[in-house]
């Protein structure tokens, strides 16, 4: 089963002497393939194991999702601060159960 890893592993593999099998993905429709599965796999890493660590691994697959998909930084903080605004954040911890 192939998995998106970072970019040193393969040397740092070899150096370890484990043996393995490379490619890279042969489309951006691919590589955005990939890179969902990636933060589908590093949260729920981080959900077994909450700690800065995992953390960290969501934040550089979203960086890479953000190169990816051709978004702006800027422009996701700015949809961001509006959705703060309008429908608030998750600092409070409300929570909702739908009745019917």
């Amino acid at each position: 089963m192939w998995k998106l890893v970072r970019d040193r592993i393969p040397s740092i593999l070899d150096r370890e002497g484990v043996r393995y099998r490379l490619r890279k993905v042969e489309s951006e429709d691919e590589y955005r393939e990939y890179l969902l599965k990636k933060l589908r796999e590093e949260v729920e890493e981080f959900a077994e194991n909450p700690s800065e660590e995992e953390l960290a691994d969501i934040l550089e697959v979203i960086d890479a999702i953000v190169v990816a998909y051709g978004f702006d930084w800027e422009r996701i903080g700015e949809v961001k601060e509006k959705k703060l605004v309008k429908r608030g954040g998750f600092r409070e911890g409300v929570l909702v159960e739908i009745l019917g």
